[in-house]
Order: C-alpha cells, then sequence, then structure tokens
C-alpha cells in the first residue's frame, strides 16, 4: 500500500479532516466520507459516500468549507432501497 493511501486510511479512522498535497480534502464520521477536490478555478467537487460509492455529488465555490457541501449545486445522486 502506497504511503499517501495508509495516512489517508490512518487519519480518516480517527474521523478527522484531511488534505493531501492541497488537492484532495477527505471527512470521515463513522461509515460516511465527504471527498473534496478541485474541479476549476472557481468550483471544487464534493462527493459523498456513505458505504456505497458516489452517492451524491455537489460543485461549491472553490475554497469552501467541505461540511458545506449542500449549499452548492447538486450534480448527481443515486439512492439504494433495501
Amino acid at each position: 500500500m502506497n504511503t499517501k493511501l495508509q495516512h489517508l486510511v490512518i487519519v480518516a479512522s480517527l474521523n478527522a479532516v484531511i488534505t493531501l498535497q492541497a488537492a484532495i480534502t477527505v471527512y470521515r464520521t463513522g461509515d460516511n466520507f465527504l471527498v473534496k477536490s478541485r474541479f476549476s478555478d472557481e468550483k471544487d467537487i464534493v462527493i459523498r459516500i456513505t458505504r456505497i460509492a458516489n452517492e451524491e455529488s455537489y460543485l461549491v465555490p472553490s475554497g469552501s468549507d467541505i461540511l458545506e457541501y449542500a449549499s452548492g449545486q447538486h450534480l448527481h445522486a443515486k439512492f439504494f432501497s433495501t
């Protein structure tokens, strides 16, 4: 496993917010993840993951707080019934 991925897994398991080389930010709480990265000069993309990959995605203003994702432009949602 590469060192960056090991770092991501270890820190994320502590329910922390981390940034890798100022390019990707990951926020984890329990089984839920938010992943944020640069989309354009003005926008970042946030992908919400809860047990199943890429359940929702949002475009948000560049540099905004990862937890403010829901106020951005909703691009995609995939909901599964159980």
